[in-house]
């Protein structure tokens, strides 16, 4: 056999091999289409498992707002003298506490004693002149009327006494007035309150109406709270909340509502006064931030469902999956349009297409199609925060012993 003819045989048995090679590859092909559309079908007559929640509507829902208001002190003031002077003694430090009353701070008297001593001497200098003066218009007076002395001497007798009533005057209103300036050479608190700043010490010049003392009062604790219009016209004066601060929970009054908007917070001003026993005080810090939460009711048909039922739609809407039954008995998979109209960190107010009834996708849509067969499995437990979907929440239970943690506000 020629060299041509053998290698001529040997390409011919290389295709050969080559053929029957893709010929074994396209069978096990085709024979895995066959068995996964077999699978497939199989899985298809099979109803998907899902967890429901029924829908109940309702004609209005709750929302709860956590608003933040300022710890403020009923009573805040700056001391100063009301005449100027060197500062001698400042009684308190910061922080002190002190009554109605107490001695806070004095001036340096030493001139005004001087010249308290020099008007007391004067008036009794006058007084003496003037005791003179009535014994000598007495006499003058006898002698007048007895012809021995004329009509002048005895005019310039009673004028001398009437001078001399007039200076005692002078001298005691004098006097009155140094004694009116030591005392305001002394400070003293005008209730009771406690040392928040010293703004001058000992030794320094006061001027008349400058600050040396920053006082708060120790008792009667106010919240001042921004409070949106549409919350306050249902406030109530003298409705009781929980109020929130540096980790304590305490109990405040409505006092007041300012009638007022702020023009830069577009809020109204609530005055929550911070009720307390005898025995006990608050004691916040000034300043510090209180929050209290208040609720209320919005007019709105729709229902509440767990926002993992809740998929997003086409042009702003929502799409949540109700299971309907079939015609044949089986449970299928239909679309419903909704719109939230308030959302919370498990569960939303919805309104749409929804109906009462419904039972509703609680989670998984990304397995659903609309015709899709189902099987409903033990619904899951309703959301934190509703006792049952679609109906107006209750507040929440609190570990506080304040019976009305939230109040309910109706728009």
């Amino acid at each position: 056999m020629s060299q041509e003819t053998r290698a001529a045989l040997g390409v011919s048995a290389f295709f050969a091999a080559l053929f029957f090679v893709v010929l074994a590859l396209s069978w096990a092909v085709r024979s895995d289409a066959v068995t996964g559309a077999q699978s497939g079908e199989e899985a298809g007559d099979r109803a998907l498992p899902v967890a429901v929640v029924e829908v109940r509507l309702a004609d209005r829902f709750e929302i709860r707002e956590r608003l933040a208001g300022r710890v403020v002190s009923r009573r805040r003031s700056e001391l100063g003298f009301e005449r100027s002077g060197r500062l001698a003694r400042i009684e308190v430090d910061e922080g002190d506490r002190v009554e109605a009353g107490a001695l806070l701070a004095r001036l340096d008297t030493r001139e005004l004693e001087a010249r308290r001593r020099e008007l007391e001497a004067n008036v009794e200098s006058t007084r003496a002149r003037l005791e003179l003066a009535r014994v000598t218009a007495g006499r003058q007076r006898e002698l007048s009327q007895a012809g021995s002395l004329s009509a002048q001497d005895l005019d310039e007798a009673l004028a001398n006494e009437s001078a001399l009533e007039a200076q005692l005057s002078a001298d005691r209103a004098a006097l009155e007035h140094t004694e009116v300036g030591l005392e305001l050479s002394s400070l003293h608190a005008p209730y009771p309150a406690i040392i928040v700043r010293r703004l001058a010490d000992e030794g320094s010049i006061a001027s008349p109406g400058q600050p040396v003392l920053a006082v708060l009062e120790e008792e009667g604790q106010e919240i001042h709270l921004g409070v949106p219009p549409e919350l306050a016209g249902g406030l109530e004066v003298g409705s009781r909340h929980r109020v929130e601060s540096g980790g304590r929970v305490l109990s405040a009054v409505v006092r007041a509502i300012v009638p007022e908007i702020d023009p830069v917070t577009r809020t109204q001003t609530a005055i929550l006064e911070i009720a307390s026993g005898p025995e006990e005080r608050p004691r916040l810090a000034v300043g510090s931030l209180a929050w209290v939460r208040l609720a209320r009711e919005i007019e709105a048909p729709g229902a509440w469902i767990p926002l993992g039922a809740l998929t997003e739609g086409r042009r702003g809407t929502w799409t949540a999956f109700a299971v309907v039954d079939g015609e044949s008995g089986q449970t299928r998979i239909e679309r419903r349009q909704v719109e939230i109209i308030q959302a919370e960190s498990t569960r939303a107010f919805v309104r749409g297409t929804l109906r009462k009834g419904d039972r509703i996708v609680r989670d998984g849509l990304h397995r659903l199609v609309p015709g899709l067969s189902v099987e409903i499995v033990e619904p899951a437990p309703v959301p934190a925060g509703s006792q049952e979907l679609g109906s107006v929440a209750a507040p929440p239970a609190s570990a506080s012993s304040d019976p009305a943690p939230f109040v309910a506000l109706r728009s």
